[in-house]
């Protein structure tokens, strides 16, 4: 059961889509993806993202697409992005969301509201599993979930 439909059972209330209340943020880029390396929990954190931009960026250049890298201020710093991360309030990252061609990064804050606005979505889960927490609205088609094979095992369900 996703936790979505779990905390809609244990409220009494029916599951509808989101209303997510934007603010405008002025932006360097027209066409850009965003990414959101951190979610709280360090667990749920992914060490080669640097790695991953490193591989994607020259295709992204190559079609003026630009990479803005969301979160909190003391969120680690990714190369050839524009960072945005401690600058924008969470209204003012909704808009920058709501206005990319993609959100990639792990379990987070940020991939829930991609799917609210049915972007296309790259995430990375770890330590639960990405059937129970991963993007609830949204084009199931336009969403790439990927998580470890764990060699058979569960997830830990632990920070």
């Amino acid at each position: 059961m996703h936790l979505v439909e779990q905390y809609a059972l244990s409220c009494g209330v029916k599951i509808d889509k989101p209303h997510i209340e934007t603010s405008f943020f002025p932006l360097s880029s027209q066409k850009y993806i965003t990414v959101h390396a951190s979610s709280g929990m360090e667990s749920k954190n992914y060490d080669y993202y640097n790695d991953v931009i490193e591989l994607i960026h020259p295709y992204l250049e190559k079609e003026n697409i630009n990479i803005i890298q969301i979160g909190a201020k003391d969120d680690r710093k990714l190369l050839k992005c524009e960072h945005m991360n401690g600058s924008t309030t969470i209204r003012q990252t909704a808009y920058i969301i709501e206005n990319s061609l993609l959100h990639f990064g792990n379990d987070s804050f940020s991939t829930h509201v991609a799917s609210g606005f049915d972007k296309k979505i790259v995430c990375l889960y770890s330590i639960l599993y990405k059937e129970c927490c991963g993007p609830y609205w949204g084009n199931k088609d336009n969403h790439v979930l990927l998580e470890s094979h764990r060699n058979g095992l569960k997830p830990s369900f632990s920070n």
